[in-house]
């Protein structure tokens, strides 16, 4: 981008593209969308908002879950994001959006009921068929 566009416009928007990779936490390509300087009434401020943005943006690769961009520098606060699961498609993402001393203990509870009966039962025919 030559510098007179760049002195003259904004980045309104930020999107990681999930068809290539991702190193340190920044996809290899980022998708922008910028805004001329001219059509604001005011210095915008930092982003707040929690990217991507469900409804405005979507995967480039519907295989792959898209990349989450909730981190500075896209955005202002580095929101806490508690990741339960150990692959892409059974990881759960829980975002914390209140900001809480680091002596706060959180708790979840995650009820694995299936699990629980699935085990009992295979553990119990175990049992009988020794």
């Amino acid at each position: 981008m030559s510098k007179e566009t760049q002195s003259n416009t904004d980045v309104a928007h930020a999107h990681g593209n999930n068809h290539s990779g991702i190193k340190n936490n920044i996809p290899d390509v980022l998708e922008f969308t910028y805004i001329n300087k001219n059509y604001l009434l005011d210095i915008p401020g930092k982003n707040i908002t929690l990217l991507p943005i469900k409804g405005l943006d979507y995967p480039n690769n519907n295989h792959k879950a898209d990349y989450l961009l909730n981190y500075y520098p896209f955005v202002e606060h580095n929101f806490n994001i508690i990741k339960i699961g150990g692959s892409e498609t059974n990881t759960k993402n829980i975002y914390l959006d209140n900001i809480y001393p680091t002596d706060t203990k959180l708790f979840f509870f995650i009820i694995i009921k299936i699990h629980l009966l699935i085990y009992l039962i295979m553990t119990s025919q175990y049992n009988k068929n020794r």
